[in-house]
């Protein structure tokens, strides 16, 4: 059993990414994800399979959470507000305005992100500002650990609703919450704001409050996943290898007790994780199926970085 949400998005109003299906007046596409779910109906087994998995080396190591070398900076959320700045600063998303030792976010978007130039080298610092909510349905946030786009983290003052605080991580592009807090911001005030990393510690304050104390979270989501089935309608056997890493490797899948006549992969990857179909480019993301060749008991895979691949083997 599964399920998936949001399905549906028009293209002219997008307020965010999971969408699985993204559409116009004209025309329609499935993101990556629709692909998988449709993959995953379409190569269901009758009885499941006992795996083994073995590796005979590290595919992938877990990176350090707080990166040698980051930035800080201030994010907005369908809000207006302003943060003090010791100079200029980098938009990166959103209409950010600089004026007298002060940024402001004059939009309304989601997600509008500027970082200033201070580079901390080691994982041991503490990131001191003011913020101010003016407008808008939240709070105000201010980001810390950021790399690059992809990868970061924030404290989110007033968020959902302006009803708590939360600590998130964006690591290659996905949003995971780290730790969640009751609370709101007030409109017009200036709150002074804490940040201190030791580490992989947070500590946050608003004001004098010491609102989180907290480790962030190990990224344990890459790495090579497997699972099998056998379907008894066509006497096939399915094996489903995912890849979330950055790496490439090659999978033997070892058929004891089955006689093989013939395989075949179905694969869907990416150069990036990150990486999506537009209304432009709708199958840059596509499934594509391959021939492979059972041999001596065994079928060899390749196993690409960002990769499902559903394999088929048929018997004799």
């Amino acid at each position: 059993m599964n399920s998936y949400a949001p399905i549906f998005v028009n293209e002219n109003d997008a307020r965010w990414r999971p969408d699985m299906i993204r559409f116009s007046s004209s025309s329609v596409m499935g993101t990556p994800s629709y692909y998988v779910q449709a993959l995953m109906a379409q190569n269901v087994g009758t009885q499941v399979i006992r795996v083994k998995q073995e590796n005979p080396y590290d595919v992938t190591s877990v990176a350090r959470v707080t990166p040698e070398k980051n930035r800080c900076g201030f994010a907005t959320w369908e809000t207006r507000a302003t943060f003090k700045t010791q100079g200029e600063v980098e938009a990166i998303s959103g209409d950010w305005q600089v004026n007298n030792g002060e940024v402001s976010q004059t939009g309304r978007r989601q997600q509008c992100v500027a970082v200033e130039p201070t580079i901390y080298d080691g994982d041991h610092y503490v990131y001191k500002t003011r913020a101010r909510k003016d407008r808008g349905a939240e709070g105000f946030i201010v980001v810390f650990n950021y790399v690059d786009r992809d990868n970061y983290c924030w404290v989110n003052f007033g968020g959902w609703g302006n009803t708590q605080h939360g600590i998130e991580q964006v690591v290659s592009g996905s949003k995971t919450q780290t730790a969640t807090k009751h609370g709101r911001i007030e409109d017009g005030r200036w709150y002074d704001v804490t940040i201190e990393v030791t580490g992989d510690n947070v500590k946050a304050w608003l004001d004098n409050d010491l609102v989180f104390d907290t480790q962030l979270k190990r990224n344990t989501a890459e790495g090579i996943f497997s699972s099998a089935t056998l379907d008894e309608t066509t006497g096939e056997m399915i094996v489903k290898i995912t890849n979330t890493s950055s790496v490439g490797t090659t999978a033997r899948i070892d058929l004891k007790n089955f006689n093989a006549s013939q395989a075949r992969v179905i694969r869907l990857a990416a150069a990036k994780g990150t990486d999506e179909n537009t209304l432009q480019t709708p199958t840059h993301i596509y499934p594509v199926e391959t021939s492979l060749s059972p041999q001596d008991g065994s079928v060899l895979v390749e196993v690409p970085a960002y990769s499902l691949n559903i394999v088929r083997v048929a018997p004799l």
